[in-house]
């Protein structure tokens, strides 16, 4: 089976209607050695024909969106396949069907954590810790934590994407789980906002709906440690007014890996 396929090249056309943009383009499609009989026997992203969820030719927000197939009744070969498009509106605003879509959610919440210091005077810039002792205020007991509820931070952005660009995205998403911003992101600083990981679900022929979680944290998400002795025990410091506590405590940095945030999506 070898499958012509020809473009009517005056057929492409854009148009504007209630603030929406839109657009088709018609084809050709026929074989001179087995006739197609069926429209299943033509193939959407083979020798030219389009698949639905591709952008228009030359434009950044225009896909396809659906299309026709009608067998010309003057040919006995010759099938007229004509495509859709359609693209967010020009002022930016897309509906959450339409490629482009985006949709930020904030949540603002404090979390348990286990610290031994309140007020560390060490606060590395993008957590970037070293081996010093971060001082502070003690607030364990005899080298054992005490919970303290701090406050962190989620950002929740959801997008509409086409199919056909999941391979790419997942690529740079799964590149991007358990790291922390290299750059400022949506406000915050560098270092502060980790990338928490991504969830997808398809919502109509040829898009899905991808959910981003990023957690902000201003200390960088590095974790007290304190020093321990060759016995594996704390090192305590003993003092009349506090009693025994963890004597030296250091941050570790457990997400030290930095992406760039503006790679997961276009739409940032």
């Amino acid at each position: 089976m070898s499958v012509t396929v020809e473009e009517s090249m005056e057929s492409r056309e854009i148009s504007t209607s209630g603030g929406k943009v839109s657009g088709t383009r018609t084809f050709h499609v026929w074989d001179d050695a087995d006739p197609i009989t069926e429209p299943d026997q033509i193939y959407l992203g083979v020798g030219g024909l389009p698949s639905v969820g591709e952008l228009f030719p030359g434009s950044k927000t225009l896909y396809a969106t659906s299309y026709t197939m009608t067998h010309l009744a003057d040919s006995s070969r010759t099938w007229r396949v004509v495509f859709n498009y359609e693209s967010a509106d020009p002022t930016g605003i897309s509906a959450p069907s339409e490629p482009g879509y985006l949709q930020i959610s904030f949540e603002y919440q404090s979390i348990p954590k286990e610290l031994y210091r309140t007020d560390p005077g060490l606060l590395l810039q993008a957590g970037n810790p070293n081996d010093n002792d971060i001082a502070g205020k003690p607030i364990d007991s005899g080298g054992v934590p005490t919970t303290v509820f701090v406050r962190q931070h989620l950002l929740i952005i959801e997008e509409t994407v086409s199919a056909i660009s999941l391979s790419e995205r997942s690529l740079n998403i799964r590149q991007s789980v358990a790291t922390r911003n290299s750059a400022t992101f949506f406000g915050a600083s560098s270092g502060t906002l980790l990338y928490e990981g991504c969830a997808g679900r398809r919502i109509g022929v040829g898009l899905y709906s991808l959910t981003h979680r990023f957690a902000f944290d201003p200390s960088y998400h590095m974790i007290q440690v304190p020093r321990r002795n060759g016995s594996g025990k704390i090192d305590l410091e003993v003092t009349a007014s506090r009693g025994s506590y963890a004597g030296w405590v250091r941050f570790i940095q457990p997400f030290p890996g930095l992406s760039n945030f503006g790679l997961l999506s276009e739409n940032f």
